[in-house]
């Protein structure tokens, strides 16, 4: 089962999401612990790739901020075939390139950082479009609509939490504990009637034609911390007769 092939920090992390009531899937938590222990990468700077909290007190996506349950009025989605397609492949990709900025004091960090982004979002896909196109029409959540300040405002998954909400159970995790409180959830049908199967196999070729380009390119250089700058000396006092 491709489900297996996920390294067993990320299997729990899904586990939790259908058994446990308060989750979170974040790219720090995903990503990290392939990282050197050398490095320090504070957790919030790869969050910006993607987050996805849901406890008690409510959820947040893609954002600090957790919004109370009770803030939140609508819940939409939409079929997963119809979100997961080759443009969002590429774009999750091509976004863990330059979503994160210079990490002080590692030189080769930041592209580290970004391989090790590039490798989670091609191993999730493959896990999310493995097996028959079935795993590919289930709810994907797309817009959660939540009251701020007198104002309507809106939670929008960006790619890489795409790509969680795309692993088994992931969704129907966030859904249930969004159903337990009693908020609408809107189910939108599909816009368009494609082979799924078809469109199915299309997604894994590409995502098997990537990892296979991302495993000939040449391993980062070793990581190396930023030099330390030379200590300054103090100013040599002249005296009377230094000179002679």
């Amino acid at each position: 089962m491709m489900y297996e092939r996920l390294p067993e920090h990320v299997r729990h992390l899904v586990s939790q999401c259908a058994v446990q009531q308060a989750w979170e899937m974040s790219a720090s938590k995903v990503i990290a612990p392939f990282l050197p222990s050398a490095l320090p990468v504070p957790s919030s700077l790869i969050d910006r790739l993607g987050r996805i909290h849901v406890s008690a007190g409510g959820l947040a996506i893609d954002q600090k901020k957790v919004v109370p349950w009770k803030d939140i009025r609508e819940i939409h989605t939409r079929p997963a075939f119809e979100v997961v397609t080759t443009s969002m492949i590429d774009k999750a990709v091509q976004r863990a390139t330059f979503v994160l900025p210079p990490i002080p004091g590692a030189r080769k960090g930041t592209d580290m950082v970004a391989g090790k982004a590039k490798e989670a979002v091609l191993s999730i896909l493959k896990v999310a479009l493995s097996g028959s196109s079935v795993s590919l029409q289930f709810d994907l959540p797309i817009r959660i609509v939540h009251r701020r300040r007198l104002r309507t405002h809106e939670m929008n998954p960006g790619l890489l939490s795409l790509a969680f909400l795309a692993l088994p159970g992931v969704s129907d995790g966030l859904l249930s504990a969004a159903q337990s409180h009693g908020r609408s959830i809107i189910r939108h049908p599909a816009t368009t009637t494609p082979g799924t199967d078809r469109a199915a196999e299309a997604l894994r070729e590409r995502v098997r034609g990537m990892t296979a380009r991302l495993g000939t390119q040449p391993p980062p250089p070793e990581l190396t911390a930023a030099p330390e700058p030379p200590t300054p000396e103090p100013p040599t006092r002249r005296t009377r007769n230094q000179y002679g």
